[in-house]
């Protein structure tokens, strides 16, 4: 008997018992028998974890069909109830540009589980996207790319594309072989990459395939500390605003940086009215680029100090020749500032 009404359970039945939330002696549970089961017969609030292989979203590992749909509805219903966990469980899942791309909106978790990875079987678009929002974090996992120079891919195809964002981490996900950056990030301030593996193999000119590790073309107050990052093109960490845009007051700290053309590029035109202002760069070691350590041109006030770089070439400051690196690692404890 409950609340007056016999249910008259038996086994095998499913209840649904909800508290009133009334303090006790006056509140109560309020108890109904369902007829099945489903998602739907949860109380769904903010915060709760939304698996995506739930029948009620579909996605199925390792069967190499594209789990974009399946997902992005677990995603709608994240944003519907005002945030939420999304959680993507060991397993391999797959998409492709066909079917679009991730949106991810504000106060979102993506978790990625230990040994849950993203796997790309067409190229031609990105995995997981932001346009607006704030409070958004993707944390572990892995994203293969699979880029390959066949007309499909190109410097869109980013593992991560941050759009007006504010607050956003992407923290120890390991991202290989994108046709765009690893990380992009526009329009978008406050936000951390951190403790992430990228690896990027440059593979064409035109059209783009295998670009930056990671990039940002507008935005301020951004970190990048504590990744390891290599083969990036032509830089594995590009500071480089858009035309008429600013990138401010960014912090790059603790990398370790390996290959690729540039370890780290502070770039700005005036011509284009762009400004790569209040940079700092510290305590990165960097080896074996294809041509610059840290290359600096254009930028306006900015701290490079504490980097180790190791590679058979010059470092140019405003495109001035500054230092000879040959072969030995040398450290700089001292602070640049422009001429």
């Amino acid at each position: 008997d409950c609340n007056g009404v016999n249910l008259s359970p038996s086994s095998g039945d499913i209840i649904r018992a909800v508290w009133s939330g009334l303090a006790s002696p006056n509140g109560k549970w309020l108890v109904e028998k369902l007829d099945s089961f489903t998602f739907e017969d949860m109380i769904i609030e903010s915060g709760m974890v939304y698996d995506v292989t739930h029948p009620k979203y579909g996605a199925i590992a390792g069967d190499g069909l594209c789990d974009l749909v399946a997902i992005q509805v677990a995603l709608d219903s994240i944003n519907s109830q005002g945030g939420g966990t999304l959680l993507v469980p060991p397993g391999v899942f797959s998409y492709d540009s066909d079917n679009g791309d991730l949106r991810v909106y504000s106060n979102t978790t993506v978790l990625m589980v230990n040994g849950a990875k993203f796997d790309q079987i067409k190229g031609g678009g990105r995995l997981f996207y932001t346009d607006g929002g704030s409070d958004i974090e993707f944390i572990g996992g892995e994203i293969d790319g699979n880029a390959a120079n066949d007309g499909n891919y190109g410097q869109g195809d980013h593992a991560f594309s941050i759009n007006n964002a504010f607050r956003v981490t992407v923290r120890n996900v390991y991202i290989h072989n994108m046709g765009g950056d690893g990380v992009y990030l526009a329009d978008s301030d406050d936000c951390l990459v951190t403790e992430c593996r990228i690896v990027q193999v440059h593979q064409s000119d035109s059209p783009y395939v295998g670009r930056n590790c990671i990039a940002i073309v507008e935005g301020d107050d951004n970190i990048i500390p504590d990744n390891r990052l290599e083969g990036g093109y032509p830089a594995n960490i590009d500071l480089e605003p858009n035309a008429g845009l600013f990138v401010r007051r960014t912090i790059v700290s603790n990398n370790v940086i390996i290959g690729g053309a540039y370890g780290i590029n502070l770039h700005a035109s005036a011509t284009l009215a762009t400004r790569c202002d209040s940079t700092v760069v510290d305590g990165n070691l960097i080896s074996d680029t294809d041509q610059y350590g840290i290359l600096v041109e254009g930028a306006y006030r900015y701290q490079i100090t504490n980097n180790t770089i190791r590679i058979f070439l010059i470092i140019f400051l405003f495109c001035f020749q500054i230092t000879n690196i040959v072969n030995e690692a040398i450290n700089y404890i001292h602070t640049l500032r422009p001429c």
